[in-house]
C-alpha cells in the first residue's frame, strides 16, 4: 500500500474517481488522434488532391495509430468542406462490428481518394466562377486606364499571382 499508492478506502477512492476518469478519458482521447504533423500532412495532400501522397501517410499511419484516429480526421474534413461524413461513419461500424480492421483501412483509402477528388474539383469549380466574374469585370471596364492585376486583386481580393493564373488558365492568354 505504501509503495505503490493504491487507494483502499471506499472514502480515497470516491475523491479520486472523477480525476482518474478525466485522466482515462485524456488518454483514449490521445490515443485516437494522429499528431498534429501528421494531420497537417494529410490535410494539405487532401486540398491540393495528392492521393497517392495522401495514402503514403496513412500506410504510416496505420501502423501506429488506431483507424479511428484516421477516421475522425477525415470525417472532419469532410464536414469542413461540406462532405455528409454519415455513409462513410455508417461503413465504418459495420466493419468495426465484423472486427475487420483491414477493411476499415480499405475504407478510410477509399474515403480519403473521395474527399481529394471532391475537394478539388470545388476547387475547380470556384475557380472557374472567380474566372467568370473576373472576366465579366474586364469586358465592363477594358477601357479604365487603371485597369490592372493590381486592381483585379484588390476588386476580388485575391492575390495577384493567382488572378493572374485563374485570367491565363481560362482564357488562354496572359494579363
Amino acid at each position: 500500500y505504501a509503495l505503490s499508492g493504491a487507494l483502499t478506502e471506499p472514502e480515497d477512492m470516491r475523491e479520486q474517481y472523477p480525476a482518474l476518469k478525466r485522466d482515462l478519458s485524456g488518454q483514449r482521447e490521445a490515443d485516437c488522434a494522429l499528431p498534429i504533423s501528421v494531420q497537417i500532412k494529410l490535410i494539405t495532400k487532401i486540398q491540393n488532391g495528392h492521393f497517392e501522397e495522401c495514402r503514403a501517410i496513412l500506410g504510416q499511419a496505420r501502423r501506429s495509430h488506431s483507424p479511428e484516429a484516421a477516421l475522425l480526421l477525415l470525417s472532419r474534413i469532410a464536414g469542413e468542406y461540406g462532405i455528409d461524413p454519415g455513409p462513410m461513419l455508417t461503413a465504418y461500424r459495420r466493419h468495426l462490428a465484423q472486427g475487420h480492421e483491414a477493411e476499415i483501412w480499405n475504407l478510410i483509402i477509399s474515403n480519403t481518394r473521395e474527399l481529394c477528388n471532391n475537394v478539388n474539383s470545388g476547387k475547380q469549380r470556384g475557380l472557374a466562377e472567380s474566372a467568370t466574374v473576373i472576366r465579366q469585370f474586364i469586358d465592363e471596364h477594358w477601357n479604365d486606364p487603371d485597369m490592372s492585376i493590381k486592381l483585379l486583386a484588390d476588386r476580388f481580393t485575391l492575390d495577384g499571382t493567382l488572378v493572374s493564373k485563374i485570367f491565363k488558365a481560362h482564357t488562354g492568354m496572359s494579363f
